[in-house]
């Protein structure tokens, strides 16, 4: 499920998770309660999604502050690889269970 921090229930997840209010990532919440930041989101959703995805999360074996470094590499020049878009996709309706309000 997804939801903006910045949201009524991202705020209250914040709160109980001690969350930052901003930050410069995505932040992820795993079915057990732990807290991922950066890549360690992507190693957990490698994880969740199964299948040969699975084997991407033996990557988690390279010390995180090498995997930090090259996820805020690929973030910073991302746009510039492969470009920006003017707005955001607006969720399919019938994505809007995957959304918290």
């Amino acid at each position: 499920m997804f939801t903006p921090l910045q949201s009524p229930a991202g705020m209250k997840l914040g709160a109980e998770y001690g969350l930052p209010e901003k930050t410069d990532t995505v932040i992820m919440i795993s079915p057990q309660g732990r807290v991922f930041t950066h890549s360690g989101v992507m190693l957990e959703a490698f994880k969740l999604m199964g299948g040969g995805y699975k084997l991407l999360s033996g990557l988690s074996l390279i010390p995180r502050v090498i995997r930090d470094g090259i996820y805020r590499f690929i973030a910073n020049y991302r746009y510039r690889w492969f470009g920006k878009k003017e707005a955001c996709v607006i969720p399919d309706p019938k994505w809007k269970d995957r959304f918290l309000e």
